[in-house]
């Protein structure tokens, strides 16, 4: 009985990790944006326009910005996970 608890154990620390993983990827992806866009958001306060461009302008450029960054970063650490449970990274 103890063997089944103690795989219990190990299975559920194990999806608890990858959730908090999830987590900080998932902050990590979001908050840039939202920050930015309350920066420009303060920029616009008593203007119309910042160096040509209008807030909405912006604000499309800075979400456009950060879907191009969502496609274009790539997290190698889960990979190197996999290499270094299996042994191969040496290789």
């Amino acid at each position: 009985m103890s063997l089944y608890y103690t795989l219990f154990r190990l299975a559920l620390q194990e999806a608890i990790q990858y959730r908090v993983e999830s987590a900080i990827y998932f902050l990590y992806d979001v908050l840039p944006p939202i920050m930015m866009a309350f920066v420009w958001l303060a920029a616009y306060e008593d203007r119309t326009s910042v160096g040509g461009f209008d807030l909405s302008q912006m604000l499309a450029y800075t979400v456009g910005v950060m879907v191009l960054r969502t496609m274009l970063t790539s997290h190698i650490e889960w990979a190197m996970d996999h290499e270094v449970r299996q042994g191969i990274l040496s290789t």
